[in-house]
């Protein structure tokens, strides 16, 4: 079994949708502010960026200096980067199963793509990702928590009818225990918020957030 196809499904029919007319951010401030906290503890250039979407974290990134792969499960989303981005080198690639020609990066940066993978995966992804890390390599995870349930689907994700899509909360502490099963020795948890002008604040997501009770964290987890 594939465990992304459903979500590269439904994120393959609406990423021109998701990807807007430009490139931009959902929430700029919170996006830099995590890659920011990525890049102050990593100390290799090799990055390997997975869901990497319409590849703006990539971008700043490689814009910083960093010699970055952005991979992302959705070919839609790699032909984006692409045309977007020339400079940078894009892949389609399932990350809860990864092969052996993925090996050696200094660091893996994730922004809420574990999100769409639920419990019983999260420990082979997690055994995946280590082994593509050399010695004291960085496994960056920007996460979600709800404070009443572990999965949401949220109907008619990007705006199409019937594209709906299955989200996974994991609480620290679950995501703690399977990494230090996965061979990571120094897990640190760090909660930078959503912007108080983010577009999370208004809306249908808002009226999620508030009823799922979510809170975002952030994992840096040491090889």
């Amino acid at each position: 079994m594939i465990v992304c196809d459903g979500v590269t499904d439904a994120y393959g029919r609406i990423a021109d949708r998701y990807a807007g007319p430009e490139p931009g951010e959902d929430d700029p401030a919170w996006r830099r502010a995590c890659r920011e906290l990525f890049m102050r503890h990593t100390a290799g250039k090799r990055v390997l960026e997975i869901g990497c979407g319409p590849g703006t974290d990539a971008a700043a990134l490689a814009a910083a200096g960093y010699d970055v792969v952005a991979t992302d499960g959705a070919p839609e989303f790699v032909r984006i980067v692409g045309e977007r981005f020339p400079e940078l080198e894009a892949r389609v690639l399932d990350f809860t199963h990864i092969s052996d020609h993925w090996r050696g990066f200094d660091a893996i940066f994730g922004h809420s793509c574990l999100l769409h993978v639920g419990p019983g995966d999260l420990a082979e992804t997690l055994r995946g990702l280590h082994a593509c890390l050399g010695s004291g390599g960085l496994l960056f995870l920007a996460m979600a928590q709800s404070e009443i349930c572990t999965e949401h689907v949220v109907p008619d994700w990007g705006g199409m009818k019937g594209n709906d899509l299955s989200f996974h909360y994991h609480r620290v502490e679950t995501m703690s225990d399977h990494l230090a099963a996965a061979g990571f020795d120094d897990v640190a948890v760090h909660h930078l918020g959503w912007s108080d002008d983010s577009p999370y604040l208004v809306g249908p997501p808002a009226e999620r957030i508030a009823r799922l009770k979510l809170r975002p964290y952030q994992i840096l987890a040491f090889r």
